[in-house]
């Protein structure tokens, strides 16, 4: 059996019961729960906090939402997202939009926080080791069986410093209770759906 792995790794990993291991293959075993899910899992079949990923074209298909981002751009590049849990609802996810037009994005945040004072519908950040804008006004829900892989470089998946993690989800959070007041600072129509994704977690 392999030793030295919480029993959640273990769990998601569906890890097979090894004997004789040796030492750097352990070493690779006892990475983080996201890793090691993703070298035994194959495509990160479990959602993982922290990790940017790609959905289906189903998810597109199933809300016909002609706010949504395009899942692909010209037949040859899919977007991707980056991902993390409701506060409330188990199963429901938010996907929170990610680009590489950062000048872009920078002067439209310039321009809210001239305007408001603060901007939460955008975060700057990076991701692996280049510039990316978060967006958060293109923010939607869904449910994990629409994520289809995790997105990789060079074969390994990537991750966000923990820092930014929090900056995304503490901006997303705000922008959710600014729509749920009345103020819609978000694109999409989040509340059908989120009514869509409900109906399949039920």
């Amino acid at each position: 059996m392999v030793r030295n792995i919480s029993n959640s790794v273990r769990k998601y990993s569906r890890l097979p019961m090894v004997r004789n291991i040796s030492n750097s293959a352990r070493k690779c075993l006892t990475l983080s729960y996201g890793r090691v899910n993703y070298l035994f899992g194959g495509c990160m079949g479990v959602h993982t906090v922290g990790y940017s990923y790609h959905i289906k074209d189903s998810y597109f298909s199933t809300v016909s939402d002609s706010t949504l981002m395009e899942n692909k751009e010209n037949g040859r590049y899919r977007p991707h997202f980056f991902c993390f849990n409701d506060d409330c609802i188990p199963g429901l996810l938010w996907a929170v939009p990610q680009s590489t037009k950062v000048e872009k994005y920078q002067a439209i945040q310039k321009k809210k926080i001239e305007k408001h004072g603060s901007c939460c519908t955008i975060v700057l950040g990076d991701f692996g080791g280049e510039p990316n804008a978060f967006l958060i006004q293109n923010m939607f829900p869904l449910v994990e069986h629409y994520i289809d892989h995790v997105h990789t470089i060079k074969s390994l998946p990537v991750s966000l410093h923990p820092r930014l993690i929090r900056e995304i989800q503490d901006n997303a959070k705000h922008a959710l209770k600014l729509n749920n007041r009345g103020i819609n600072v978000i694109f999409t129509d989040i509340a059908r759906l989120k009514a869509l994704m409900l109906q399949e977690l039920t």
